[in-house]
């Protein structure tokens, strides 16, 4: 459907105070289900205990149990007696082995609630910001040695250790020790300066990460606005400074930045303003756009403070918040767009756009293993058959302004281009491209259908005489929505089409019981072309128990329905708030969610969900 357009909005973000509790995962084995939370206590000796400072051990191989360092904390309600104990926890059971003596902090014992920490798995060594500056702790038996000797500000120095040049870098604001980047390397106890920055006034620089492939330091500076920097490690330079845009319905704090090394993207948590609802985002540095990945990670405003993560090579991500629980959640989610022309504008930007589109997506997916099928759909909105100069052109809305399927051609070239520069040489996952168009409006023919097809096979036609037809396919699309039109229109478009060659990206309204519209559930499966990717929006699983039922129904003739993977609209949701074009409360599936629901529903109608492997999330294109 049409959507509006979402609200950049500049946002302010307080330093960051750690509390204590951990979500993890449910990893005994089992294949990795996007998002899927397990949660268990943490605790020592069956007693629930706060942690902070949360490192993750990236030695540990896929679907295998990571191993996870803490600092348990005691007494944090003293101000002369705290104390933490470094130690490992099992994520499957919460355990908390302690490892070493404990460790004071005395009357700082607040900073521990702000332990800033990083793990130098190569060495095993856990460094952490304690009372009296930056200490050590050896990962096998839990000895403690001094690194450098800082008294500590009122917030701990953000640190992040790159275990490819084997440097210790941190962020420190003015006269702590000065203004800027820092680095440690190997055997050294006095710092080097790499970067001066004046951040202004009670400021202070919180929430690092390290780019180790491209040697880039990024940390956030809450100068005026949220700014993203990227320091060149070797020399200094700030190479990377983009404003971070939020949408109006998030809070206006983003907090534990952590480097993905499979797209070079950053990750983070915000959380929902009026739902007590804490989010995991995903950063593309260079331009400071914000993707939801997941939702309900954490819940209430206050947990905000308590937050630490990690990434593990099963792509699950942890957080320590605030009541020793520990949860995860999966982030291997697919992006789809809404196709947006902007009135007026010119097909060069558009052409852009859809470079920088294709760019992103693939480094969302290089990392993926080949064999396996990564979708994005590209809408390019209602049909249209008398667009263009003439008068006369076959195309789509656009959602604006006109798009011909000359222009759409051209488009998917661009995405195709911008996606295989990313991937290569890497060759790894195929990319299935959905271009799609929808049964709403006059122009739902067989004349547009026999366009819309001509110019799919003529984009596959183009991409192979690139040499892309080994990695990227496509195939036409439609967001097929049952109350937009009946059947026999439908089937009409269709015949022009005259290609099983079509993913159905729609929904399937009450198909659960008895279809809307007057359509039947034969009717839509033979619709549905080669297979669905179906709308699963709904937070009450409603439209899950409606595919369910399509993948379960034998129709007489041609063969069963296949569900390829969930399509979310998290995104699009978030980057519009308000007004008609809104989503509602119960719109807002995160693609985790729709993943568990379409995969519940299809197993409790004893249909294999074996062919679920991915969700994909749809997302506006912003100005």
């Amino acid at each position: 459907m049409d959507r509006g357009r979402a609200q950049r909005v500049r946002v302010f973000i307080k330093p960051l105070a750690l509390a204590a509790t951990l979500w993890m995962p449910d990893i005994a084995g089992a294949a990795v289900v996007p998002g899927k939370p397990t949660v268990v206590t943490v605790n020592i000796n069956s007693a629930p205990v706060d942690v902070v400072g949360l490192a993750y051990d990236q030695n540990a191989s896929k679907n295998t149990p990571p191993t996870l360092y803490g600092l348990a904390l005691f007494d944090a309600d003293s101000d002369s007696d705290t104390t933490v104990q470094f130690g490992s926890i099992d994520p499957l059971n919460g355990n908390f082995t302690a490892l070493g003596s404990t460790i004071p902090v005395g009357d700082w014992g607040y900073v521990a609630d702000q332990t800033c920490a990083t793990l130098d798995y190569a060495d095993h060594l856990f460094y952490i910001w304690l009372k009296d500056g930056l200490f050590a702790v050896d990962t096998n038996s839990g000895n403690v040695a001094s690194v450098y000797s800082l008294e500590m500000p009122e917030h701990c120095n953000p640190i992040s250790y790159d275990n490819q040049s084997s440097e210790l870098f941190f962020s420190a604001a003015t006269e702590r020790p000065a203004s800027g980047v820092f680095s440690l390397g190997p055997g050294t106890s006095s710092p080097t300066q790499i970067n001066s920055r004046s951040y202004g006034g009670s400021t202070y620089p919180f929430e690092v990460a390290i780019d180790p492939v491209h040697h880039i330091f990024y940390f956030e500076n809450n100068y005026d606005v949220v700014s993203l920097d990227g320091v060149d490690e070797r020399t200094g330079q700030l190479v990377i400074q983009s404003t971070l845009y939020i949408p109006h319905s998030l809070a206006q704090t983003v907090f534990n930045l952590t480097y993905e090394p499979d797209t070079g993207d950053l990750l983070g948590t915000i959380f929902f303003k009026d739902v007590r609802d804490i989010a995991l985002v995903r950063i593309e540095p260079r331009s400071g756009k914000l993707q939801i990945i997941a939702r309900k990670i954490g819940h209430g405003r206050d947990l905000i403070e308590g937050l630490a993560s990690d990434i593990d090579a099963n792509d699950r991500y942890f957080v320590a918040t605030g009541t020793s629980t520990l949860v995860s959640t999966d982030i291997a989610a697919n992006r789809s767009w809404y196709a947006e022309r902007a009135v007026g504008e010119g097909m060069g930007p558009y052409l852009q756009w859809m470079a920088a589109a294709g760019q992103a997506l693939g480094l969302r997916t290089v990392s993926t293993p080949r064999g396996k099928i990564s979708r994005a759909i590209l809408d390019f909105g209602m049909p249209v058959s008398n667009g263009g100069p003439s008068g006369n052109e076959y195309g789509a809305s656009g959602f604006g302004q006109f798009v011909s399927t000359k222009d759409i051609e051209n488009a998917i070239v661009a995405f195709a281009t911008g996606y295989r520069t990313a991937t290569a040489p890497a060759l790894a996952a195929q990319l299935q491209i959905v271009i799609g168009t929808s049964n709403k409006g006059k122009s739902v023919t067989a004349a547009h259908g026999r366009e819309w097809s001509k110019m799919v096979s003529e984009t596959s036609t183009i991409l192979g005489q690139m040499g892309y037809a080994s990695e990227i396919g496509v195939v036409g699309g439609l967001d097929l929505e049952l109350e937009w039109s009946d059947y026999t229109q439908v089937s009409e478009w269709e015949r022009g089409y005259n290609s099983t060659n079509l993913i159905d990206f729609g929904d399937a309204t009450s198909c659960a019981t008895v279809c809307n519209n007057s359509w039947t559930r034969s009717q839509v499966v033979q619709s549905a072309g080669s297979g669905a990717i179906p709308e699963i929006y709904n937070t009450n699983g409603g439209q899950a128990n409606d595919w369910a039922a399509l993948a379960a129904y034998r129709p007489a003739n041609g063969h069963p329905l296949s569900i390829a993977a969930p399509l979310s609209q998290l995104g699009a949701c978030v980057q519009v708030s308000e007004g008609v074009n809104r989503c509602a409360a119960t719109e807002t599936n995160s693609p985790s969610a729709a993943f568990n629901q379409l995969s519940a529903a299809l197993k409790a109608s004893g249909v294999s969900a074996a062919a679920l492997n991915s969700s994909t999330d749809i997302e506006h294109r912003l100005p």
